[in-house]
């Protein structure tokens, strides 16, 4: 304890001696040798280890490989023995054909170049070895001298040596689809019997020259390659139907493309092509032509001959601005794609987005336009001519064998319309000649045209053909009249027609009836829309008149207007009195002038005088109405009273109309490229039927929500009916209460109340807003409610008239629909067919004894109810009398 309290003391070390130093160094080198010697006998283990494993792993990957030669020797000679098994063609040439593909075995066995001598009699005309690895051909040639198709797609060909496949002189389909050849070899053009050649998907620049002899050749596909362009020759391809040239980087066809006669199907989509040959038109066979994603700003206007195209593809070509004017003789393409044109102009891109027969109508429609215009550019020409010739009549009349009189003949009535009636030939013979030189002179003024460089035979088509808004503008008429006559015989000598006739006409021969104006589709639709804006007013005018003539024929209208018409005649009578009343006091006010008094007594004056008036009135009045002569008066003001009501209407309507005739106008200019009536009509018409669905949905929920109410009521009724009969006695046994059903005679302890005798979870429905006069609080009768929901679906054509109907923008989901005094709002989601299609007055599940209990009491409130709301409507109209 001291020493630990003292803290740690130092002990002194004796040094190591040298004996246990040695001692220490051969223990170390001991164990060091030890190690070392452990470690050599684990690597001995690990390497006798790991030779067994790899002799193990060499057994395993001979045996395997053994397994798979075997596998691949057993599949070749399936494929042979499936050849040699397969029928004989109908010929009884015994070919067979052999097929291994998607193997990637990366050779080709022995067992198919010995294949016609293993299977005597067979020949090999069919070899598919698609996706097998290969990377050479070089002994197809030499031992299956028979192919007819070989197919080595997706492999890995780079080269094909010359003689490779030149060797194969019955070839007729080669496929070489997928592979990674860079050149054909130039000896291709041997297999003059090859018919389909597909090279496509390859690392090809450049196709041989020596490609362009193979005349049997129908189908050639080069897609997907990096051509930059197509041999020169191609068009000695005479056999061609199929081209196939997409995902290239040909930056133009070559020329002799257009030799191609029998070319059918031409594909050149994702190239670099500017143009397509001008000459293109020659290949009438061209039924498919796709030139997408190209560099193409405009179509040569050949295209239009190839009759026979049904599918054309020009999409993604970013400069092209229009199509050719002939493009609607296309009369058989059905497939168009003109997508991602951003600068199309013509046609439109709307009309691109409708498809072939929209763009075909539309270059039709444009063909047409642009003939039109061409004649209307003669029809204009020709009246100024004509128009010429009138006013420089001096020029004509020197002429005594044809006078003018004879030739023209200005404002001629045909058919209600003005014309301008001449001889076909004069305008050849007289007056273009007389008129030239006049355009020739520097000294005469000519207002007009100043040349006329049209054909004879595209004026005399115009003639004929040309129409306008109003319709055709020149006639051929054969019995045409003249004032003077110019008629000569087959020896050229004067024949006059005869003598002078009423009116002034002498001769009658064939000539050209031609309309000096020009009525513009412009003018036309206004006239039309004019028209019809006046048929609408007229139309609202005359519905007006009949309504009110309606009105004033009902006996509430005879009410009105004789009402209107007393109290018409005693506010005249009334009034004249009041003159001559004033009259007196401005006599009385000047004698009083110097007179004054006290304001108490002139406010008692006044007073007096206010009663006195009033006593005056109202005895004027019974005066008036007693007089002899006011039931006349009364008669005849009645007349005036239902001029001035059917007149009222009418401008009511009137306003109405033109109100709707100026929203109109006003839709019609905001809707862009749809200025049109019959877009409006059916736009309208579309609107109104919403409305008209929407009222009937309104009318069907308000029925089922009154027939709802009027059911619970019913069962509410029924139930206190059920509750009256039991009657409440005492148990003197029990000395406790117990109710009898006077009607059954059932007893119970139990109090009855209205809850027993209505289904579990029974609620009471709210009464429908429309059900309810909100004047007095109280229900309506049956008859005020059907008014109500009859007008919710009535009242739809008035709504459609009004103006607001009109209006560009409606928020139908949630507008108000105001009938009578009830204000509803419509569903947001509108309303459930099972909900508005309730049959019945009473609720189903009731049984026969609550219905008839229902009837009855549906019966008396509405007979009660009705009387009421009939004292309600007499006191009403008594007041607006007093009103009025």
């Amino acid at each position: 304890v001291i020493a630990a309290a003292a803290g740690p003391q130092q002990i002194p070390l004796s040094p190591p001696s040298t004996e246990s130093r040695r001692r220490a160094s051969e223990d170390a080198q001991k164990h060091a040798m030890e190690r070392t010697r452990r470690r050599q006998e684990r690597l001995a283990i690990v390497q006798q280890s790991r030779e067994e494993w790899e002799r193990e792993e060499a057994k395993a990957q001979a045996k395997a490989e053994e397994i798979e030669r075997r596998r691949q020797d057993t599949i070749w000679k399936e494929a042979c023995e499936r050849g040699a098994a397969s029928p004989s063609p109908a010929d009884g040439s015994a070919a067979s054909s052999l097929r291994v593909a998607w193997q990637k075995f990366g050779y080709i066995s022995t067992r198919i170049y010995s294949f016609e001598q293993d299977f005597t009699g067979r020949r090999l005309t069919k070899l598919c070895l698609e996706d097998n690895n290969l990377q050479s051909i070089c002994d197809i040639a030499v031992y299956c001298a028979n192919l007819i198709h070989l197919s080595l797609a997706s492999n890995a060909i780079r080269t094909l040596e010359d003689g490779d496949i030149s060797r194969l002189s019955k070839l007729e389909h080669l496929n070489l689809l997928h592979n990674q050849l860079q050149v054909l070899p130039e000896d291709i053009g041997k297999l003059t019997h090859l018919r389909e050649l597909d090279i496509a998907g390859n690392c090809l620049t450049r196709l041989p020259d020596s490609i362009c002899e193979l005349q049997h050749l129908r189908r050639l596909n080069v897609e997907c390659n990096g051509l930059v362009e197509l041999p020169e020759g191609i068009g000695d391809m005479v056999a061609c139907q199929e081209l196939n040239a997409n995902s290239n980087a040909l930056s133009e066809l070559p020329r002799s493309i257009i030799r191609l006669d029998p070319l059918q199907k031409l594909s050149i989509n994702d190239n670099n092509l500017q143009r397509l040959p001008n000459a293109i038109g020659n290949l009438r066979n061209m039924q498919i032509l796709h030139a997408s994603k190209n560099n193409i700003s405009e179509l040569p206007s050949s295209i239009c001959r190839l009759e026979s195209l049904q599918s054309l593809w020009l999409d993604y070509n970013t400069h092209m601005a229009a199509l050719p004017a002939d493009f609607h003789l296309l009369q058989k393409l059905r497939d168009l794609k003109m997508d991602g044109n951003p600068n199309m102009v013509l046609p439109p891109i709307e009309k691109l987005a409708d498809g072939a027969k929209s763009v075909l109508r539309w270059s039709e429609c444009r063909y047409a336009s642009n003939q039109s215009a061409m004649q209307l550019s003669i029809i204009m020409s020709v009246q100024d001519i004509l128009r010429q010739v009138g006013r420089n009549r001096l020029l004509f009349e020197d002429d005594a064998h044809q006078p003018l009189a004879s030739l023209l003949e200005e404002n001629v009535d045909y058919k209600g319309r003005l014309y301008c009636q001449f001889l076909p030939e004069a305008l050849w013979t007289v007056f273009l000649p007389k008129l030239e030189r006049t355009w020739c002179s520097k000294d005469q003024q000519v207002v007009g045209i100043r040349s006329f460089a049209f054909d004879r035979t595209d004026i005399e088509k115009a003639l004929m053909e040309f129409r306008d808004a109003g319709g055709k503008v020149a006639h051929r008429h054969a019995k045409a009249k003249f004032r003077r006559c110019s008629c000569r015989n087959n020896s050229a000598e004067k024949k006059p027609c005869g003598r002078m006739t009423a009116g002034g006409w002498m001769c009658q021969r064939p000539a050209f009836l031609l309309r000096m104006n020009i009525i513009r589709e412009r003018e036309m639709a206004k006239k039309k829309r004019e028209n019809i804006e006046q048929t609408r007013v007229d139309a609202a005018i005359g519905s007006a008149e009949r309504a009110a003539k309606r009105y004033l024929s009902s006996d509430e209208g005879k009410r009105h207007i004789q009402r209107q018409a007393e109290e018409r005649v005693v506010a005249e009578g009334l009034a004249a009195v009041l003159a001559r009343e004033v009259d007196g006091n401005e006599h009385e006010n000047e004698s009083d002038d110097g007179m004054s008094s006290d304001a108490s007594e002139n406010t008692t004056l006044t007073m007096a005088s206010t009663v006195r008036r009033e006593l005056a009135r109202k005895a004027t009045t019974m005066k008036i109405r007693l007089h002899p002569s006011f039931p006349k008066r009364v008669q005849a003001m009645k007349s005036v009273l239902r001029a001035e009501y059917i007149i009222t209407e009418a401008n009511k309507r009137r306003k109405a109309a033109e109100e709707t005739n100026r929203k109109i106008k006003t839709i019609l200019k905001s809707w862009v490229g749809v200025n049109t009536e019959e877009a409006f009509d059916v736009w309208r018409e579309a609107i109104r039927e919403a409305k008209r669905g929407k009222r009937r949905d309104i009318k069907a929920q308000l029925r089922a929500d009154r027939l709802k109410y009027e059911s619970d009521l019913a069962l509410l009724e029924y139930a206190k009916r059920q509750l009256v009969l039991w009657q409440e006695e005492w148990d003197e046994f029990n000395d406790a209460k117990y109710w009898v059903n006077e009607k059954t005679g059932e007893s119970t302890y139990q109090e009855p109340v209205v809850e027993h005798f209505l289904p579990s979870g029974w609620v009471m429905s709210e009464p429908p807003p429309h059900i309810i006069d909100h004047t007095t609080g109280e229900i309506l009768g049956r008859e005020d409610i059907e008014e109500i929901e009859f007008d919710s679906l009535a009242s739809t054509s008035d709504c459609c008239e009004s103006s607001e109907y009109y209006s560009t923008s409606l928020d139908d989901q949630s507008a108000g629909v105001v009938l009578n005094r009830v204000t509803f709002a419509l569903p947001e989601n509108g309303i459930d067919a099972g909900q508005a299609n309730i049959g019945g007055k009473v609720r189903a599940g009731l049984d026969a004894e609550t219905a008839i209990a229902a009837a009855r009491i549906l019966k008396r409130r509405r007979d009660v109810l009705l009387k009421k709301r009939k004292t309600q409507r007499r006191q009403s109209n008594r007041m607006l009398e007093e009103k009025a």
